[in-house]
Parts: structure tokens; sequence; C-alpha cells
């Protein structure tokens, strides 16, 4: 199988976990802002994220495609690994990429402490 065809084939399903990946995160950073008062306001936060959400997007799907590509054979059983690896590397760069964004260590942490909001479970770390 060709790279240009893997590529083709990685697209559409790397459109849809990017996406879910992107507003996944999107709305975790949004709870996490609002539960520890962080930035301005909510209304303020809504316009960074609302224009972070594509840039997640394209970088979700990107690294999505190039690793389905990479890992994608005639079998069942490499679609099937192609995929769950793709989904795999956009689920831990959606929780390292909370850790950063939506806890930053910087800002006081008046009503979270440690900057962790207390819905966030604490098997995950951040």
């Amino acid at each position: 199988m060709s790279i240009a065809r893997r590529l083709r084939g990685a697209v559409a399903p790397g459109i849809l976990v990017g996406g879910v990946g992107a507003v996944a995160l999107t709305y975790l950073l949004a709870r996490a802002w609002s539960a520890c008062s962080v930035g301005v306001n909510d209304a303020a936060n809504s316009l960074a994220l609302l224009l972070e959400l594509p840039c997640l997007w394209v970088a979700n799907t990107a690294m999505f495609v190039i690793i389905h590509a990479a890992l994608a054979g005639e079998t069942r059983g490499r679609q099937l690994l192609a995929l769950a690896a793709g989904t795999a590397a956009v689920l831990v760069f959606g929780v390292e990429l909370f850790a950063w964004q939506g806890t930053p260590e910087a800002y006081p942490d008046p009503i979270c402490l440690g900057n962790i909001p207390p819905w966030w479970p604490s098997w995950i770390p951040t």
C-alpha cells in the first residue's frame, strides 16, 4: 500500500478524532478555568478558547494522520492498530496540553489547591 493511499485513508478518521479531541479539550479547559477563576472573566476565556479550537483541531488531525499513515497496512489488524495509536496520541496530547494550560503553574491558586480543579479525578496526573 502506497503512502499516498494510506494518507488519504487517514484523513477522514483524523478529522473526526481530531475534532472530537479538540472540542473535548476546549470544554475541559473552559470548565477548569471557570472553576479556578483563571483569567479576566469567562467571556475573555471563551474568546481565547474559540481562537484556540481550530489550531487544536488542525494539530490533532495532523498528528493522527501521520501516525495512522505510518502504522496502517493491508490487514485489518494493522488498520485497527493504526486507529488505536492515532487516537491514543490525540488523547495523550490533550491530557498534556490540559496539564500545561488548564492548571497554570504561575497563576495564584486562591480557589483551587495546586491549580487543580476540584472535579478533576485524582488518578489522572496533571
